[in-house]
């Protein structure tokens, strides 16, 4: 994992997997799909909300969650950064990150499989 500033991130590809970090805390896991004018860029969360047509669904999916009831997530809604705040720093992580991220969910996979 590494530390960058904004014009560091800015210029990074689609794909790159990162958080927000600030005073030794990382907030949220994204991955970036596309920069616009080098300002601003669209991203996709990967830490979701659950599958919703917009308001009312995604109202009814919380009110279901709540209810106790299994709603899907939602990994191909694409939201845009828009916050124009170029003091912000990013933990990008890194290939072996990512590896170690994706084996450690399909270690734990094998829970979730015997209980069902």
């Amino acid at each position: 994992m590494i530390i960058v500033d904004f014009d560091k991130f800015i210029k990074m590809p689609e794909g790159t997997v990162y958080s927000f970090y600030n005073e030794q805390t990382f907030t949220g896991l994204y991955i970036k799909v596309d920069t616009i004018s080098n300002t601003d860029w669209w991203y996709k969360e990967l830490v979701v909300n659950p599958d919703s047509n917009f308001i009312d669904g995604y109202i009814t999916s919380f009110s279901e969650l709540e209810k106790g009831n299994s709603v899907p997530i939602d990994t191909e809604l694409l939201h845009r950064d828009g916050m124009f705040d170029y003091d912000r720093e990013f933990a990008i992580y890194e290939t072996e990150d990512i590896k170690q991220l994706i084996t450690e969910l399909i270690l734990n996979l094998k829970n979730y499989e015997t209980s069902e």
